[in-house]
């Protein structure tokens, strides 16, 4: 079956050959098209493209953003040392004033300037705004602050407790055409197909492009204000996304370019010659193109995660050029160079290692694939698209590559025995040090191996999860540092969104869940953890107390909520008469669904797990059975991403071994030597999953993916060796001879492609995101333990095996 499948490569090269222009023409054509997507990509770099369009979580984000608008909020914030004095405050209202002026796409700006203040008496409700009218003496500037820090709905959310630090809150629109018109067209009432043109439209987020124009906006404004003594940062989930995706544009490109020249300066050493630069580069180069085609095609955006991809098959891609040049050159080289010389070098290459080839594609592609059952959408691009890359390159590598070598003018280079003599040294005498070793010293090689692997499963236990994106930006970056400014300062900058859901009309203004409301939010406050804290908890439960305490005369001792719904129905209709219309943003027009929103400093999202279950746990012993409350916002996205991620990464490690575990079988023939020959691939995971834990790095979005990825990548070298190993022992039966033999030639090849893999990989480590350049280093190492393990653990495997029979 092995020899027949071999010889069919074999004739396919024939063919391709005989047929070569018709075969160019017809992948260029397909080419064409496939990279013609490319002018539809597109960036995606917030929390919900984590998960997918249909996942629940994301779903009822959409729906609370359809309801309340967007949660996340772009936050200026100012420090002062006398942020009450007329100049700061004259100061901050032009700001105030040029942001909602000068910034697009936004809903809504709340600042000091803009914020409410609510008194009374027995008898009627007075609703001001604090500046209403504008302070003019001394007096009137300190009655002011006063009353600004007194008031909690404005505390440690617009301004901190001492008065020196004060946020601007920018809340973005939700959509494009935020939905939602005061009144009905014709159009509308009568069911016209207008009506659902435009509601289709309404209901499309704003783009990555239209984000990053209203950070330049804020970033220009800001830059015009921000001064010694009045400090300014943008902080935010909005803002840190910004710099995700600027700096992930800036590293893809870097990443694309630092590859092509590790692999155009390793191509030009190993073969000397323009075709051996040139061809591998032309095959990997259409991959890549007509990879990001298809995903611009298909209006899959380019991801924090799926960045990679590019530069990735770049690295891996060339490999299977190298095997195919590397082979077909030799014997070239050792013709007379004519036409005819040509054509049997191809056959004899595809012959050889074409269906070695086509395995190690395959076996990668089913490691990458593995990923396309993550819950996280993500890292299921990544395995969609990846191994697509892998088989449009398996293709190319078959099918023009042939084509190629037939139409270019290609000289063979005779070698003088010599200068044979002479390569000989440089390379084969460290393959035959490894064979020597390998064979005499197999059982102190399995022994050290199994000592290792338990160590090592012994460690990978005491791994930590973690998702921060924040922390993927260096220190340096001002997003960064913003964030974490203003944690200290305003005691958080994301938040969680709790959902409550009566199902009745006024079901929300019931005392006793008002009370349950008010009970929660002073629980949450008793909640911490390691790094995490709740700063700042606001409701229609805080509104509630503060009009119940204006109606009795500002006595703080009536800042509760009243037993009597009736009395509370009355209190908030004086208020909506009022003029406000905070509600809003609190409640719905019937008053059956509220949120709770509780504000945390900017931590891992593995700890925000704990923190979210404590509250929905809590909720559930204070609210009725009536009562539905549910979480969202970034928090509880953060939360799915990860818990995702973990559940999601285990079970994509099992299918890739599996998948690669069966191919192995069926190529060698046997169960037994199908299961022994994946011990070397499991090494180098176990073996960088225990670098992980002595460096103290934990399982993060990036390196979950390093153990499919290198078992993909690892068993293309395992393939390479054991398909010759076979053959080789097969021919003669000397397990020595063999292992000689296989090192001595595929040998040769699979180090030049992890030389190459390797520095293509560590390019990450010059990324200005640190998680991409941890991912870079710790492929690096692993793809380095693959090729020892497939050096030293593979032959004495098969050492050992024979010589038990």
């Amino acid at each position: 079956m092995r020899s027949y499948l071999e010889h069919s490569f074999g004739r396919l090269a024939t063919f391709v050959f005989d047929h070569a222009k018709s075969f160019l023409v017809l992948m260029l054509a397909m080419f064409v098209v496939l990279a013609s997507g490319l002018q539809y990509t597109k960036l995606d770099t917030s929390t919900e493209g984590f998960l997918h369009a249909d996942d629940p979580v994301r779903i009822a984000y959409n729906d609370f953003k359809q309801q309340f608008g967007q949660d996340d909020r772009i936050l200026v914030a100012v420090q002062a040392d006398d942020l009450f004095s007329p100049n700061n405050l004259k100061k901050l209202e032009s700001l105030h004033n040029a942001l909602a002026q000068r910034v697009p796409f936004l809903a809504a700006v709340d600042s000091l300037i803009t914020s409410r203040v609510t008194t009374g008496d027995s008898e009627s409700l007075i609703v001001n705004e604090l500046f209403e009218p504008w302070p003019v003496t001394a007096q009137d500037y300190a009655e002011v602050k006063s009353t600004a820090l007194s008031n909690p709905l404005l505390t440690d959310l617009i301004v901190n407790e001492d008065g020196s630090f004060t946020n601007i809150m920018l809340q973005m629109q939700a959509f494009d055409q935020p939905p939602g018109n005061e009144s009905e067209s014709l159009d509308d009432l009568l069911d016209l197909g207008s009506s659902e043109g435009a509601d289709t439209a309404a209901e499309v987020p704003l783009s990555d492009a239209q984000k990053a124009q209203i950070i330049d906006a804020v970033t220009q404004v800001v830059a015009e204000y921000d001064s010694q003594g009045f400090t300014i940062y943008v902080a935010g989930s909005p803002q840190v996304t910004d710099s995700l995706q600027t700096m992930m544009l800036d590293d893809m490109l870097f990443f694309v370019v630092m590859v092509l020249i590790t692999i155009v300066l390793f191509l030009a050493v190993l073969f000397r010659r323009a075709p051996g630069v040139a061809l591998p580069m032309l095959t990997v180069m259409m991959a890549v193109t007509s990879t990001m085609g298809v995903m611009g095609h298909l209006s899959t955006p380019i991801q924090t995660i799926t960045q990679i991809i590019p530069s990735f098959l770049l690295a891996v891609g060339v490999g299977a050029a190298i095997h195919v040049l590397a082979i077909f050159f030799k014997q070239y080289d050792a013709s007379s160079g004519n036409l005819a010389d040509k054509r049997e070098a191809i056959i004899y290459t595809y012959q050889h290692s074409g269906f070695a080839i086509a395995i190690t594609s395959l076996t990668t592609a089913a490691g990458l694939a593995s990923f396309a059952t993550s819950d996280v959408s993500a890292v299921a691009r990544l395995g969609i698209f990846a191994s697509l890359g892998v088989l449009l390159l398996l293709a190319y590598v078959l099918l023009i590559l042939p084509a190629l070598i037939r139409l270019l003018p290609i000289k063979n280079k005779p070698r003088a025995s010599a200068e044979k003599s002479q390569n000989k040294d440089l390379m084969d005498t460290v393959l035959h040090w490894f064979s020597s070793v390998s064979v005499q010293y197999y059982r102190s090689i399995l022994v050290g191996t199994g000592v290792l692997v338990i160590a090592g499963v012994a460690a990978i236990t005491q791994i930590e999860f973690s998702h921060n994106p924040l922390t993927w930006l260096p220190p340096e970056n001002t997003g960064r540092i913003a964030t974490e400014v203003v944690d200290a300062e305003m005691k958080g900058s994301i938040t969680m969104e709790i959902i409550i859901d009566t199902g009745e009309e006024n079901g929300i203004i019931q005392p006793a869940r008002l009370q349950a409301m008010d009970e929660l939010a002073e629980y949450a406050y008793t909640l911490t953890g390691d790094t995490y804290f709740v700063g700042k908890v606001v409701s229609i439960a805080d509104v509630v107390k503060e009009i119940h305490q204006a109606l009795n005369e500002n006595d703080p001792a009536y800042y509760v909520i009243a037993d009597n719904e009736e009395l509370i129905a009355q209190e908030i209709l004086l208020f909506e008469n009022s003029g406000s219309d905070d509600l809003e943003d609190l409640v719905d027009s019937q008053f059956s669904l509220a949120r709770m929103t509780v504000k945390v400093p900017w931590v891992d999202a593995v700890e925000y797990v704990d923190l979210l279950d404590q509250v929905m746990a809590k909720s559930e012993e204070l609210f009725d059975d009536q009562v539905q409350v549910s979480s969202t916002g970034m928090i509880a996205m953060l939360v799915k991403t990860v818990t995702s991620a973990i559940t999601s990464t285990a079970v994509s490690y099992g299918l890739a071994f599996l998948a690669i575990a069966i191919m192995m079988m069926v190529m060698l023939g046997s169960v037994k030597l199908g299961l022994i020959s994946m011990i070397p691939n499991l090494l180098p995971v176990i073996a960088v999953l225990a670098l992980m834990w002595l460096l103290s790095l934990p399982l993060d979005m990036y390196s979950m993916l390093i153990g499919a990825i290198v078992i993909g990548l690892a068993v293309d070298d395992t393939v390479h060796f054991m398909h010759n190993f076979k053959r080789y022992f097969d021919q003669h039966g000397d397990t020595a001879l063999a292992i000689e033999q296989t090192l001595q030639g595929a040998g040769r090849a699979m180090l030049v492609t992890t030389i190459v893999l390797c520095a293509g990989f560590f390019a990450y480590f010059f990324s200005a995101m640190t998680n991409l350049m941890a991912f870079g280093v710790l492929t690096s190492f692993a793809i380095v333990m693959a090729l020892i393990a497939d050096f030293l653990v593979a032959p004495a495997l098969m050492v050992w095996l024979h010589k038990a029979k």
